[in-house]
């Protein structure tokens, strides 16, 4: 019984995530429709030789495996700094506008010295209307406001 209701919760969330705006919004791992398929138009069919033009880069945001979730003109990730587990916030010219800790971050062990460079978070952060969800690597499960971080 308690399988069943926790898919229908799931089978309700992923739904109330998907009906975001998909033109502005990549709010989740896999995107607003959770297939990897981006809702823009007109993009170039090849690149330039030289490649794209980067418009900026990010530091201090810490290292893993964390993807991006894009919404209300804002961009978030995950990484690990210090060995503890944070969430990013940063404007859409890759200030940073908020960094929250959840938790302390997975690093491999002596014995699992193979594992070394697999350090650092996982989760990509999930947006739902003015609230971010992130699941440390850990199973830490926080929930932060969208503008302040609170």
């Amino acid at each position: 019984m308690h399988s069943r209701q926790l898919a229908v919760l799931l089978l309700l969330s992923m739904s109330s995530v998907a009906r975001v705006d998909a033109a502005t919004t990549w709010p989740c791992f896999h995107g607003p429709g959770r297939n990897n398929h981006s809702p823009d138009r007109g993009l170039l069919q090849t690149w330039p030789e030289s490649g794209p033009l980067l418009l900026w880069t990010a530091s201090d945001i810490g290292h893993g495996y964390s993807s991006v979730a894009i919404a209300q003109d804002r961009i978030f990730t995950a990484g690990m700094l210090d060995k503890q587990t944070h969430v990013t916030a940063l404007d859409m010219t890759g200030k940073i506008l908020w960094q929250k800790v959840n938790g302390q971050s997975w690093e491999a062990t002596e014995r699992q010295s193979w594992a070394g460079s697999y350090s650092g978070s996982r989760g990509t952060p999930t947006i739902d209307g003015d609230t971010v969800y992130h699941l440390s690597e850990l199973g830490r499960l926080t929930a932060f406001d969208l503008h302040t971080g609170a």
